[in-house]
């Protein structure tokens, strides 16, 4: 049975189908001109009205979160929270908010103050508060503390309808995970921190060279989706690419002699930084430019749908592969992504855009570049699931993650995942990061994924002090000798600059031997019998015709 369009669109929905493109009809089911399937989060129209409004309370629901796991009420079940109820006489009028944020506002602010006050308090941390960052810190670990132990039960926790209706979308998405994923994650987020670390050290005292951007604070995105992923699914990267290629498993030496254009990097010394490529581990790369990586990720996307509905070729374990296609805000306003967007959602792809946004694209704020800050809307308008996340908790994306590999694997086409994050390195190594205010950064500061995560370990009773501080150990012994290593490792050999550039050419190749006589008259005896039996059929003959051409053992095409 072919899903409705809400399970289409809905990330949470399981009916399966073969996606249009690559079905023996090829043609969409009659839908009334116009018809749109509902939205994954619901929010009110965007005007240039509510477009700054929308904007500070995406805003202040990224930095700050409740006091307790008690005060998570929606706002139309707590009478105190109502506009009418608790707005000061004197304050005008604003506009309720639409169920979605106002119950972001309920979940992460603090007393969840009114849609008329978000601006003001969007306006005071921008300007250096803090305070509700740091209470995020702590405050969401109790929040989620409280989900494990009573909420929820399973995978990814099941929850009542009312309880689940009073949770923010990053709460519902949180996974609860065992102790062994719990360290597995914690590992793989302290790898990426610490290569970056060294990188950045090593930049500095002149041993690596070129353009070098790091991902340090942006860890619990690569983690939370990338360690869901089978070896044969394919990631797809930007040029902040270190802490992508060591999640996908590519080796810390290779990661590290690569940065030091060493001949045992992963790409032989040949990408340096922005070009991490191992075939081994299908990390398909990392590209420099913006945008140039998302038409790769949809052609890898393409092709496992093409095995798997058009050749029928579901016996292959890798008929169900997906491909992940990491990108920053600044690219979603490249035409590349809509381009892709299209072509995805008309075959159905099996993949996953995963939008950085860390709120910057160099030293350009995501307010002052984007009509429409929220990307994950704009996915809506080619009929793609879009979901908002909170990219600092690993749990959280890994959740939303797991979701929309899952749907990508049923057939049911793309998802476009918006990770709220942030950067706290400068765009580059060479860039002095003086265009962000000093106290915004403390503030993201705060919210280190990497221990606010080590928090939770030891709140749910997963992991103490001394745990902790052993795999911190046991993870910069792999990274110093990482650099050891490409430190010792030979430089690629001068006699093969040349190498690996063009393709050969065709003398390199090989020529044919030349063809016979005999089997040019094979050749052309088999395309008469071809042709006439061809006529036959058109003539109305419905006698079984035997093709030569496609026998078991035809005779020789000339192309």
């Amino acid at each position: 049975m072919n899903p409705s369009p809400a399970s289409a669109l809905n990330p949470f929905s399981t009916p399966s189908s073969i996606p249009t493109a690559f079905s023996s009809a090829n043609s969409l089911p009659p839908s009334p001109r116009g018809a749109r399937a509902p939205r994954v989060r619901s929010s009110r129209r965007l005007t240039p009205q509510t477009i700054s409004s929308q904007s500070s309370e995406r805003l202040s629901s990224a930095f700050v979160a409740s006091g307790s796991p008690a005060s998570l009420a929606h706002p139309a079940s707590s009478p105190s929270s109502r506009p009418e109820q608790s707005a000061s006489p004197s304050a005008p009028a604003s506009p309720t908010p639409a169920p979605s944020t106002a119950r972001l506002a309920a979940v992460h602010l603090p007393q969840a103050p009114q849609a008329g006050d978000l601006s003001d308090f969007s306006a005071a941390f921008s300007s250096g508060d803090a305070t509700g960052a740091s209470r995020f810190a702590s405050d969401r670990v109790a929040t989620s503390t409280a989900v494990a132990a009573g909420k929820g039960a399973g995978e990814t926790g099941s929850f009542s309808p009312t309880e689940r209706d009073c949770l923010s979308p990053q709460q519902q998405h949180r996974e609860l995970v065992s102790p062994y994923v719990g360290q597995m994650l914690l590992e793989d987020m302290l790898t990426g921190r610490m290569v970056e670390d060294a990188c950045a050290r090593l930049y500095y005292m002149g041993k690596t060279a070129g353009f070098v951007h790091l991902y340090t604070g942006q860890e619990a995105v690569s983690s939370g989706v990338i360690k869901l992923l089978r070896p044969d699914d394919a990631v797809v990267s930007t040029y902040r690419d270190h802490v992508h290629a060591t999640s996908k498993g590519v080796p810390v030496r290779e990661v590290m002699a690569e940065l030091f254009g060493k001949a045992t990097g992963c790409s032989k010394g040949r990408g340096g930084s922005m070009h991490m490529f191992s075939k081994e581990h299908n990390m398909i790369g990392g590209f420099a430019f913006i945008g140039e990586q998302i038409p790769v990720a949809l052609g890898y996307a393409f092709s496992a749908a093409y095995r798997r509905f058009a050749m029928g070729d579901k016996s292959d374990p890798k008929a169900d592969q997906v491909a992940v296609c990491f990108l920053g805000d600044g690219t979603t306003n490249m035409g590349q992504l809509y381009e892709a967007l299209n072509i995805a959602a008309l075959s159905k792809l099996p993949i996953i855009f995963v939008v950085e946004n860390n709120n910057w694209a160099i030293g350009m704020a995501a307010q002052r570049s984007t009509a429409i800050p929220a990307v994950w809307q704009r996915a809506e308008s080619f009929g793609v699931a879009g979901v908002e996340v909170d990219g600092m908790d690993v749990l959280a994306v890994r959740g939303a993650a797991r979701r929309a590999i899952d749907r990508a694997r049923r057939g049911e086409g793309p998802t476009l995942i918006e990770a709220l994050t942030y950067r706290f390195r400068g765009h580059s190594v060479a860039d002095p990061d003086e265009m962000r205010a000093v106290k915004q950064k403390e503030a993201w500061v705060v919210r280190d994924p990497i221990k606010s995560f080590e928090e939770e370990l030891k709140r749910l009773g997963y992991a103490n002090d001394e745990t902790i501080a052993a795999t911190r150990t046991k993870v910069k012994a792999l990274v110093d000798d990482a650099v050891k290593f490409a430190e010792t490792s030979p430089d690629p050999d001068v006699q093969e600059c040349g190498q690996f550039i063009f393709a050969p050419p065709y003398a390199d190749a090989g020529k044919p031997e030349p063809l016979t006589k005999e089997q040019l008259h094979e050749y052309a005896v088999a395309l008469k019998q071809e042709l006439d039996a061809k006529a036959r059929v058109k003539a109305g003959d419905k006698t079984p015709q035997p093709s030569v051409l496609q026998s078991d053992n035809p005779p020789i095409v000339i192309d």
